[in-house]
């Protein structure tokens, strides 16, 4: 068996892509080095979503990883992504134990 620390990877990887959002620095290399780190802990095939497929077509990019990308082209590969991690569970609420309820104790005041 092979473990590969997948975790930590992905979620700097989607603050790096975040924060190049917010700081304008659009180029497609966060967004490639997000979408390695996403595709190795899908347990299916990302590129063959129906989501990539589809912004893949709409916002196509050149594979330069230094390519200048317009801000909502990147904006929409966000989007995809993150509609992605939802699909698998791997954003929204934390579960304590599997098959609880959600919490949503951070929504609450202390």
């Amino acid at each position: 068996m092979l473990f590969v620390r997948t975790g930590s990877t992905l979620n700097a990887y989607w603050d790096n892509m975040l924060d190049a959002l917010l700081t304008l620095d659009t180029r497609a290399k966060s967004l490639f080095a997000f979408e390695s780190a996403l595709s190795g802990v899908l347990e299916t095939d990302l590129y063959k979503l129906p989501i990539y497929e589809d912004v893949k077509d709409k916002c196509p990019l050149s594979g330069d990883p230094n390519e200048w990308v317009p801000y909502q082209t990147y904006r929409s590969w966000v989007t995809a992504y993150t509609n992605i991690m939802r699909e698998f569970n791997l954003l929204g609420l934390i579960r304590e134990t599997p098959g609880e309820e959600p919490s949503e104790s951070w929504l609450e005041d202390d």
